[in-house]
């Protein structure tokens, strides 16, 4: 698990993170999300291959923060709001579906806000997130979906890897601002 500090406007919020590999129990995790099970309510699972650099969820954990320090969330909470903001449209349902855990989901990334991480660690285990993966953005690359960003932040799949991570931080930074 990784933490790191965020800050927006002179308040700072702790984001928490880990990737997990070979997911076995992603149909209960499903079931717990629709449910709005407690264990999954203070976190977020997002399907890890349309995550294609770890520099994007420090992106979007940013304009989450400040979505809710201004009080500009589109969604229920700031767990949904990543969903939403990794999305370059403003359909909340196609951001879900599009980023959320899903049954074809093999890699997620768990994310939670704020102070409390062993409640977070122990919602992880209560769901069965265990082992956690610890990629490097090379590995990260080579397990995403770049034929599904592709289509939802149109550009042309056969981008180099650089340009495919700055056009998604450009749309994740300008969604609503233009």
């Amino acid at each position: 698990m990784k933490t790191i500090d965020l800050t927006y406007s002179d308040q700072k919020t702790l984001l928490s993170y880990c990737w997990f590999d070979k997911i076995d129990n992603k149909n209960e995790l499903l079931t717990l999300i629709s449910n709005r099970d407690q264990a999954v309510k203070e976190m977020v699972l997002i399907d890890a291959q349309m995550i294609t650099a770890e520099h994007t969820l420090f992106v979007v954990s940013e304009k989450v923060i400040k979505s809710k320090k201004n009080n500009e969330l589109k969604t229920e909470n700031i767990y949904g709001e990543l969903l939403y903001s990794l999305s370059p449209n403003s359909n909340i349902k196609s951001a879900f579906l599009n980023f959320g855990l899903s049954s074809l989901s093999d890699r997620i990334l768990a994310v939670y806000f704020g102070e409390n991480i062993e409640q977070f660690k122990k919602n992880l285990e209560s769901i069965g997130l265990i082992s956690e993966w610890n990629p490097s953005d090379f590995e990260l690359q080579k397990h995403s979906n770049i034929e599904k960003l592709a289509k939802i932040y149109g550009f042309k799949k056969e981008k180099d890897i650089q340009d495919i991570n700055k056009i998604i931080w450009t749309c994740i930074s300008t969604k609503g601002n233009l």
